[in-house]
């Protein structure tokens, strides 16, 4: 967990990927989201991309974990099931419209 969090110092944007485990994130990255928060990482942007079997709050749950960050939330993108091309060409606009933003940043 040090080395993310030591990443995200410089970090723009931190995405994070995470299945749903009983309706919320992973263990793992609720734990993580949960040193994020303590941290305050200068993000300018933080999303969520996830996937779930049936229902989910994941969105809403990781967010919760996240209180002190001031960062702007970009859309989340959930998957069901296993993915499909569809949901690879999702990923695929959704990484574009991050560089996007990401670029703006750096032009502005």
């Amino acid at each position: 967990m040090g080395k993310v969090v030591e990443d995200t110092v410089d970090a723009a944007c931190l995405i994070m990927a995470a299945p749903t485990v009983l309706t919320g994130p992973h263990p793992a990255a609720g734990a993580m989201a949960l040193m994020l928060n303590a941290f305050k990482p200068p993000l300018k942007y933080i999303a969520l991309i996830g996937s779930f079997g049936w229902g989910s709050q994941i969105e809403k749950r990781f967010y919760d974990l996240l209180p002190q960050l001031k960062a702007e939330r970009l859309a989340t993108l959930l998957v069901k099931g296993l993915p499909t091309e569809e949901d690879y060409k999702l990923l695929d606009d959704y990484a574009q419209m991050v560089k996007e933003k990401l670029t703006s940043i750096s032009e502005g």
